[in-house]
């Protein structure tokens, strides 16, 4: 199966931040320090907008990558 531009169209404007604003449990960030697929300032971003969470990098943790399996 294809998939074209338009299926991800409606995500191009896409503001997930804004999204997890209006979450108010505990949330845990949990971070990589060597995820090559997304940098860790969006986990800070996510950090600061959460009312209430904690970011805690991960390391040493031998062959765990963002996409596992790949």
């Amino acid at each position: 199966m294809t998939v074209g531009r338009a299926y991800f169209e409606d995500l191009l404007d896409y503001d997930v931040y804004a999204d997890i604003a209006d979450f108010d449990k505990d949330v845990l960030i949990l971070h990589g320090d060597e995820d090559s697929v997304v940098p860790l300032s969006y986990s800070e971003r996510a950090l600061e907008v959460y009312p209430s969470a904690e970011l805690k990098i991960a390391w040493k943790l031998p062959q765990i990558y963002h996409s596992i399996g790949v």
